[in-house]
């Protein structure tokens, strides 16, 4: 559930991985965000009249207070990448700040959210929570399908693809990097199905009780819980540190085409970040608008 969550809370991570264009993207997040929500379940009057009075100001408070702390971030690791080689010290400060950043976040849309479950209706209850354990099985039966082997390949396939776009080429020192990690690496596979539909049974039993007092702290429980050493691959803390010694390793094989590369989006993103936090909600709509307009095709003129 808690996956579920924070696609619902955030459109930030959801934007960066799959907007060609980021200010358009970020301009279209009302949108974005019913779509990833109505995916679950079919929102009805009572949530619409809350999507239109919280999501608003949300938004807003996300654009001027929180893009800018991202676009410090990285135009900080910008710098430091250009520079020299990223230090595990200095990815796990980044990954600490933006975690805190996230969960700024998660507390300042925390009430809102809340208030959003408790506007379910008992058919609607039961067709969330039916619809995101159909999710957790369906991606469960597509890792399935694939062997170990296989996916260890596809793996090594999604994170060369990665690099490339981040660092403009992978040289032989990186591959073999990514092929160590890879081979050590857990795979994701029952057990955290298993412990997908446990936090499902959690979050389905909070909405149960929607109506009572303490359905906010309990989703902030729910969604904000502490990191667990035990807790199986997908949200193991151990293997997002092995992430970041990974970079870090990577980091120390880079040539200067590749640090300039790196800096480059980085600083791509921060200025795409900048932009979008100075804009008004009147400027982010205009742009929006004119970005759909100029994504139509033209009508070819008449001969």
């Amino acid at each position: 559930m808690r996956k579920t969550a924070c696609l619902l809370l955030c459109g930030l991570t959801l934007l960066l991985q799959a907007c060609s264009t980021t200010r358009l993207g970020y301009d279209h997040l009302d949108t974005v965000m019913r779509w990833v929500l109505t995916d679950y379940v079919d929102l009805e009057q009572p949530q619409d009249r809350i999507w239109q009075r919280e999501f608003p100001a949300l938004w807003d408070w996300h654009r001027h207070t929180q893009l800018p702390l991202y676009a410090a971030d990285l135009r900080q690791l910008a710098g430091q990448a250009r520079q020299g080689p990223l230090s595990y010290e200095q990815l796990h400060q980044v990954s600490e700040r933006i975690t805190t950043h996230w969960h700024t976040t998660i507390e300042h849309i925390l009430p809102a959210f809340a208030a959003l479950n408790a506007s379910f209706g008992d058919e609607q209850v039961a067709e969330l929570v039916k619809n995101i354990g159909a999710k957790i099985d369906k991606k469960g039966r597509k890792r399935d399908k694939y062997s170990d082997h296989e996916r260890r390949e596809r793996l090594t396939d999604e994170t060369d693809s990665l690099l490339r776009k981040w660092l403009g080429s992978v040289e032989e020192p990186q591959k073999k990097l990514v092929a160590q990690w890879v081979a050590q690496t857990p795979l994701i596979g029952p057990r955290d199905t298993a412990d997908q539909h446990q936090l499902l049974d959690q979050y389905a039993a909070l909405l149960q009780h929607r109506h009572e007092p303490g359905l906010e702290t309990g989703l902030h429980a729910l969604i904000l819980r502490p990191d667990d050493p035990n807790a199986p691959p997908s949200r193991n803390p151990a293997e997002r540190e092995r992430r970041l010694h990974l970079l870090a390793d990577i980091s120390a094989t880079l040539n200067q085409e590749q640090r300039d590369h790196l800096a480059d989006k980085l600083n791509g993103y921060a200025e795409d970040f900048e932009v979008l936090a100075a804009e008004s909600a009147a400027q982010a709509k205009a742009n929006a608008d004119k970005g759909d307009a100029e994504a139509k095709p033209q009508a070819a003129p008449e001969s």
